[in-house]
């Protein structure tokens, strides 16, 4: 994923530390970090249709830090899992996370929050978002205003919005398992009322906002956050490096990018038992070390692979595969 700030006129008083301390961190300083694009590489482990893990990881300072999340189907970990002797591998210094169980309600904003260390916030669907702003409208009396040809329209107020851009090598292989399954449920399929957001089966899978011109040119907000008295829409982008690098290997990628490649501790064969890997005391290690490697090697691959194709063609490339909507179920 990418942060970026499209409101410049959040102001925090709280010191930023860009050393790469986890030291809890106010959301009002994700828009001071963020004057450079940080990105976030997503990937996940899988068996069938059940997820086993889900791992992400982003730039933090000089530091890369990731962020695992396991099936409770699954054990935990083992303690000492990513010490140094796996940390040192890498050409960067990296820091993994505590592990969490996965959510339910796992979203992007919550992936941010574990990340970046941020302080407890109020997490919002999109639709409690968007029903809490059409309250604040109302009770600043600017809730309707008179539209083209006379018709009444609502002016939303302006809020500080954090832009994320998830990251992955196919990422359609990726994207419907990396949040929790209520955040889709309750996202694509609210039980009251039309969806605003759509999944977008295009070149680069995503999501698409449904209510009309204006979400055309803009990633949909996929929910809100609630922190010290403002309120933050998030809205959630898509990047399939596989699409911008063409059909090869993220650890070919790596290799070539980076002249780091995974280990080879699971062979191909295991790889498609997973879970008995996950469950054996004697292979877990390996096993999510393996999960692992794929969101360190990515987020730096997708970086550099950012970087230098950072000219017009590719911004014009992913202007346009991003921008094919599919309409949402009219039934």
């Amino acid at each position: 994923m990418s942060v970026h700030n499209s409101n410049n006129s959040v102001n925090c008083k709280s010191k930023v530390n860009k050393s790469g301390s986890s030291k809890p961190m106010e959301w009002c300083n994700l828009f001071t970090i963020i004057g450079k694009e940080i990105r976030i590489a997503i990937d996940t482990e899988f068996q069938g249709n059940q997820t086993l893990t889900i791992q992400c990881s982003a730039r933090v300072g000089d530091e890369l830090r990731v962020q695992l999340y396991y099936s409770p189907e699954i054990p935990a970990p083992p303690a000492g899992c990513f010490g140094k002797s796996f940390s040192n591998r890498f050409p960067v210094p990296v820091k993994v996370m505590q592990p969490k169980p996965i959510s339910p309600v796992l979203s992007p904003a919550r992936m941010l929050a574990d990340l970046f260390g941020l302080l407890p916030a109020t997490h919002l669907s999109r639709y409690e978002g968007d029903l809490r702003r059409l309250k604040l409208l109302e009770t600043s009396g600017n809730a309707i205003a008179s539209g083209n040809k006379g018709r009444k329209t609502s002016r939303l107020p302006q809020l500080p919005r954090i832009d994320v851009t998830m990251v992955g090598h196919f990422l359609r292989a990726d994207f419907l398992r990396a949040f929790g399954r209520d955040f889709y449920k309750e996202l694509l399929a609210p039980s009251d009322r039309r969806p605003s957001v759509a999944l977008r089966d295009s070149k680069v899978i995503g999501f698409s906002g449904t209510e009309g011109l204006r979400d055309v040119f803009s990633d949909p907000v996929v929910e809100y956050v609630a922190y010290g008295g403002k309120f933050y829409q998030i809205r959630l982008g898509t990047m399939d490096t596989n699409c911008v690098c063409g059909s090869i290997s993220l650890d070919n990628l790596a290799k070539s990018y980076l002249g780091v490649a995974k280990d080879d501790s699971i062979g191909e064969e295991e790889k498609q038992n997973m879970k008995k890997l996950f469950c054996d005391p004697s292979r877990s290690v390996g096993a999510y070390r393996y999960a692992v490697q794929d969101a360190i090697l990515g987020c730096d691959q997708a970086l550099l692979v950012w970087k230098e194709r950072s000219d017009g063609h590719f911004v014009k490339f992913r202007a346009v595969v991003q921008r094919v909507r599919v309409p949402p179920d009219q039934s």
